[in-house]
């Protein structure tokens, strides 16, 4: 999680992009980090840190048949996402398409909410749920040293985290805001996480080996 924050700072400080969300991919297995994402929604509001570590990994492993999708390289359910924000719901969607096995994110969407950053009616635990049982679906894991990532996100909107965060940020649905219009409901954060582009790829050592056993499980 710590190498995905540093990631996030080390790009934010070099491109006209909002907050530090950054996303590397582990293999749970082997312990071994296989790619890297991170914001870049200046130049595409798609950009996330996840979807666009995912496009990494595709073109970093590319399918051995040509067909990612039927074949990937890599058997995905034997990999743990670490992203710097709980994932939205566009993120949360492609981690289930790429059938990520685990996803363990810092900052959870209440907290994001309770900054001012925006909040979509879905969390990654919903988004997720959806997909089950035609895909596999993801362990997920959130706050993991949320107390690093969160003044980060806090700074972005000149947001004074008080002394007893993050007791003071109620869980949801309970911080919904009076206006909105899903009061009662779930709603959750977005936030404009993205990637690298040309100029700044994340690369990575050793890419040149498909998983061995990924047939079988896709």
């Amino acid at each position: 999680m710590q190498i995905a924050l540093d990631f996030a700072l080390d790009i934010i400080a070099k491109y006209p992009i909002e907050g530090p969300f950054g996303a590397v991919l582990v293999n749970h297995h082997t312990n071994a980090m296989v790619c890297m994402g991170c914001n870049r929604g200046d130049v595409n509001p798609m950009r996330h840190g996840e979807t666009m570590l995912l496009e990494n990994c595709t073109a970093l492993y590319p399918s051995p048949s040509g067909d990612s999708t039927k074949d990937p390289c890599l058997d995905y359910q034997k990999y743990t996402m670490y992203t710097t924000g709980e994932p939205c719901p566009m993120c949360a969607t492609a981690i289930a398409y790429y059938k990520i096995g685990r996803v363990v994110s810092a900052t959870p969407e209440n907290h994001l909410a309770c900054m001012g950053w925006p909040a979509p009616r879905f969390n990654s635990s919903f988004v997720n749920a959806q997909f089950q049982p035609a895909y596999p679906g993801a362990t997920i894991t959130k706050g993991i040293l949320a107390d690093k990532t969160d003044p980060y996100f806090a700074k972005v909107h000149n947001f004074e985290l008080p002394e007893d965060w993050p007791a003071s940020c109620p869980e949801w649905p309970n911080s919904c805001p009076p206006d909105s219009p899903f009061k009662g409901t779930q709603e959750f954060h977005h936030h404009s996480h993205d990637h690298a582009d040309g100029d700044h790829q994340c690369h990575m050592h050793d890419h040149s080996h498909c998983d061995h056993s990924h047939g079988s499980e896709f």
